[in-house]
């Protein structure tokens, strides 16, 4: 694994809290991350974890994360670099990690009644062709038949069907041009703001959706929501269906989970799985945004998955990555799971690495209950990571809090850590 660039890149930004990938977004990388603060206009930086605040910083601020550890009531702390001092040295001091953020105000994206079909932060669709009608759209589509697992279809403003080939992370156009045959010379990233429905897509084919008309959108979602209410008193899955037609963020996941008939589904279920777990996750539903990329077979990145990309050392530009740090800031513990094993490297030597790790894998561990006790157990052990790679001893708390979560009740056997706090108090 690469190691994490360190770099100093701090800026306030003017912020609508729908915080959402364009496709002149510049990428940030995974330390440079927001100031979100939920209940407040700001957060206080403090120059230890237990010292008083030293600094105010508004939300939509970025900062760079340097560390991560525990302050005493087992909160976790990010040391982050906020500005510069006037000798010109960045600036440094500690915040609740829950308030900074990888995307502030990913949940309005619930209460909003447009932009329904905004990608997800740090992603955008690449637009291969754009059709006047269906008929049209379905020619193009039988004639690129390599991209329909990923491939959706858009109404845009202008009446014009935006035929997408995926979701990409917005600065991979140029790698997968280079790495994907059959893409259209003329293809484009949208932020998807403009489109206004989509297309339902059927086991080789797309089709309008029939929807009754309402007197404003308002009326629409409301309509909606009933209808998911109906399905989950009923178990209909159609009414989950119709409920995620009409706009309704909760429904689009219930239906993708009522579609799956077996454990190993058939590529048609799993491509209409991919088609409503993306609308969800499009809609500010985190949970779907794990679920688009972490069931077993996934076509996301799928026009990432030529074989000379995947022979490849250098490091995907993937848009799982970004969806599962929407989904973790959400405490989703699969997706936080998923960047702390990736963000982990036992032989790195980087700090700011460490730092991102171990809160996503200490966020996993504090949401995961009963489902997998081995992710408390590997932030146990990456505090005798941080020890003996980064050549720096972690705080005795530290340790206290990671093995408390991951054996209350243990022995203190120091010999014997898959039964006690061992690995975390060794």
């Amino acid at each position: 694994m690469s190691k994490v660039v360190s770099r100093i890149f701090i800026s306030v930004i003017l912020l609508v809290c729908a915080s959402a990938a364009s496709a002149q977004e510049t990428y940030r990388l995974a330390p440079e991350r927001v100031v979100c603060v939920a209940s407040g206009d700001h957060a206080d930086i403090h120059d230890s974890v237990t010292g008083p605040a030293v600094a105010q910083i508004g939300n939509g601020t970025q900062v760079q994360v340097r560390d991560f550890k525990f302050g005493p009531d087992a909160t976790g702390y990010f040391r982050v670099a906020y500005g510069f001092d006037g000798a010109g040295q960045p600036q440094t001091g500690f915040i609740p990690a829950e308030d900074v953020k990888n995307f502030c105000g990913y949940d309005a994206r619930k209460n909003v009644t447009r932009h329904q079909f905004q990608a997800p932060p740090q992603t955008c669709h690449l637009i291969g062709a754009s059709r006047r009608t269906v008929e049209e759209v379905n020619d193009f589509a039988n004639s690129h038949r390599a991209f329909f697992p990923s491939m959706e279809v858009y109404l845009a403003q202008n009446g014009w069907y935006a035929i997408s080939l995926g979701l990409i992370r917005v600065d991979a156009e140029e790698v997968v041009r280079s790495v994907t045959a059959g893409i259209p010379a003329d293809a484009y990233c949208s932020d998807g703001k403009e489109y206004v429905a989509v297309l339902d897509k059927l086991q080789n084919r797309f089709q309008t959706i029939d929807l009754p008309r309402f007197a404003n959108l308002e009326a629409q979602f409301k309509a909606a929501r009933a209808l998911r209410l109906d399905g989950d008193k009923t178990g209909d899955k159609e009414l989950f269906k119709r409920a995620c037609d009409l706009g309704d963020w909760l429904a689009c996941g219930r239906y993708s989970h009522a579609i799956t008939s077996t454990p190993d589904p058939e590529d048609d279920e799993i491509i209409q799985r991919n088609h409503y777990d993306l609308l969800g996750c499009m809609r500010g539903a985190r949970v779907d945004c794990n679920n688009l990329f972490a069931m077993r077979r996934s076509y996301v990145d799928h026009l990432l998955s030529a074989p000379r990309w995947q022979s490849s050392d250098e490091v995907w530009p993937r848009a799982q990555d970004e969806l599962a740090r929407a989904a973790c800031d959400g405490g989703v513990w699969p997706s936080c799971r998923y960047l702390g094993e990736n963000l982990w490297d036992s032989d790195a030597d980087d700090t700011v690495q460490y730092a991102m790790a171990m809160h996503a894998m200490y966020t996993a561990c504090l949401n995961v209950g009963d489902a997998d006790d081995r992710i408390c157990r590997v932030a146990g052990e990456m505090l005798v990571h941080k020890r003996f790679q980064l050549g720096t001893d972690p705080d005795p708390f530290d340790m206290f809090v990671v093995g408390q979560i991951s054996a209350p009740e243990c022995n203190h056997d120091p010999h014997n850590a898959w039964a006690s706090c061992g690995t975390a108090y060794d």
